[in-house]
């Protein structure tokens, strides 16, 4: 370890920051060693590396940069999040860095990987890469544009780094792939569409994408490749080739409006033991609207945690309704499995309830069905203001119309930022602001936030056959908690979520903390 002065401006001088840089040999066990490296401002990652190799051990293993986030080659992982070391600035990440190479990758030495397996998944030829005319900051993350977006891939590999999916089965053929794959479509360049549609279908390949949108939010080049796997996804549905399991779910869909294929009449059985009757809201006017989603309201396992929302609310002189049969799935990954038709479908059923409920905003447990409500349902004519729970009693602790008192003090716990919550729609806070005030100590794991990793259940993957994968993203989620130790609680705030989870901590095996839904915590919070 070596502390330099630093050489540079008053304002700066003597300020350093420490760099824990894995260290390994191809093969060999990881381990890290630390460098106070000077700061100076404007100063990069790849700087501060390139400073230990001149200054401290020159036997650092790095890759050449072009220095503009242009050639790919410098891509790593900074405090668990895949980045261009040319362009990570060191002054963003506080005092301690932890630089390691890009996951799901073999290791050549130190931060450097093997790129070849990167390369190998590509369909067909090699892509050519080439420059985009049009600026990036131009360009539209949708639509025909998003082809000529294509362009900017520069093959750093942190998309497949960031991958949940292939971190869980290498065989997946990644989106940097994936995406190749739809430039194919549009532009063949000797290829035929039709066999890079077959590529796309063997069981390695676009039906294992869980629309996560982690690959997109790790692209220095910003290129949207959920949207264009869930285009070529289209494509395969009107050719019937997709996965037997999800036909049956989508058959369901078309007939009940619900994964389960349950009727409508069911859907608000899980408040027939209630002690008060929630209110129809096409029948009378409510101030809330709950769209409760299929899981949190077909799932036994889920239902609990409906009816203690119910209650909170009910107690606290909340005005909420329900849309009773009158609700459909919302469809959020109905779309995401490209079947736009029964989206639309779906959407417009539950316009149509909208339009007969008087309600001044919704509000959903699911993250899943508020993405859709939120960011797609105003293209449709919704003009309602939309709200995840958490946002909801987070408000209603702010005025005082719920008291939350910090009873769970002593208590220590982790939650799970479901991807479309954080990812999709930024809400990162609100969960955590009430887990703080039951008096829980939160222990934050290392993806957290808009970096978190995916549960495996999204993009309708919930609804496929399950793959041989030695470990599901949902497992390696639990060993990731348990490695923080000392933790009671693993707190979810989604539907999908608990099912997941709760089964994955099953399967896993000596778990000693416990798998709670967030009211779970705040019911004690309020009941003392």
């Amino acid at each position: 370890m070596a502390v330099i002065e630093h050489p540079g401006s008053p304002e700066h001088a003597g300020a350093t920051c420490r760099l824990r840089i894995a260290r390994s040999e191809l093969g060999g066990p990881q381990h890290f060693d630390e460098f106070d490296v000077p700061v100076h401002e404007h100063m990069t990652l790849f700087d501060a590396l390139r400073w230990v190799q001149l200054n401290c051990d020159s036997t650092l293993s790095l890759r050449h940069s072009c220095l503009h986030a242009s050639c790919g080659t410098c891509g790593m992982r900074v405090n668990g999040r895949e980045i261009l070391a040319c362009v990570c600035m060191l002054a963003d990440y506080g005092d301690e860095i932890t630089v390691e190479p890009l996951a799901n990758l073999p290791v050549r030495s130190d931060v450097v990987v093997d790129m070849d397996p990167f390369y190998e998944r590509f369909p067909g030829e090699h892509p050519i890469i080439r420059v985009s005319e049009v600026p990036a900051a131009e360009q539209t993350p949708t639509g025909l544009d998003s082809y000529v977006r294509l362009e900017d891939c520069i093959e750093c590999g942190l998309c497949l780094s960031a991958c949940p999916i292939v971190s869980s089965d290498p065989r997946f053929v990644g989106p940097a792939a994936l995406a190749a794959a739809a430039r194919l479509i549009e532009e063949p360049r000797g290829s035929d569409p039709d066999d890079v549609r077959e590529w796309l279908s063997r069981p390695d390949g676009i039906w294992q994408c869980t629309t996560c949108m982690a690959c997109a939010a790790a692209c220095p080049a910003s290129i949207e490749h959920v949207p264009l796997i869930i285009d070529m996804r289209r494509a395969l549905v009107e050719k019937g080739e997709i996965d037997p399991l999800l036909q049956q779910t989508l058959e369901n869909f078309a007939r009940q409006g619900n994964s389960y294929g349950k009727s409508g009449r069911m859907r608000a059985r899980w408040s027939k033991p209630l002690d008060f009757t929630i209110p129809d809201a096409r029948k009378q006017a409510v101030d809330y609207l709950w769209f409760v989603g299929d899981y949190a309201a077909f799932d036994e396992r889920v239902q609990d945690a409906s009816r203690r929302l119910a209650t909170m609310l009910h107690d606290a002189g909340v005005s909420f309704g329900l849309l009773f049969d009158g609700e459909r799935n919302a469809g959020n990954d109905v779309r995401g499995v490209g079947e736009q038709g029964l989206f639309e479908m779906l959407v417009e059923q539950n316009m149509s309830a909208f339009g007969e409920a008087e309600f001044g905003a919704i509000f959903t447990t699911d993250p899943h069905s508020l993405n859709a409500l939120r960011n797609d349902y105003p293209r449709y004519g919704l003009d309602k203001p939309v709200y995840h729970y958490t946002e909801l009693l987070v408000r209603l602790a702010a005025d005082r119309v719920i008291d939350l008192q910090p009873t769970l003090r002593g208590a220590r716990a982790t939650y799970h930022d479901p991807c479309y919550l954080a990812r999709y729609n930024d809400i990162t806070d609100a969960p955590r602001t009430l887990i703080g005030l039951t008096g829980v100590e939160l222990v934050e794991m290392p993806r957290h936030g808009a970096a978190t990793f995916c549960c495996g259940a999204g993009g309708g993957r919930i609804w496929m056959s399950e793959s041989d994968a030695e470990e599901r993203p949902s497992e390696q989620r639990i060993r990731e908690a348990q490695s923080l130790g000392g933790i009671d609680y693993f707190v979810v705030s989604c539907p999908k979520d608990l099912v997941m989870y709760t089964t994955a901590a099953e399967t896993v095996g000596g778990v000693e903390f416990e798998v709670v839904e967030l009211t779970s915590l705040i019911e004690r919070a309020l009941s003392s």
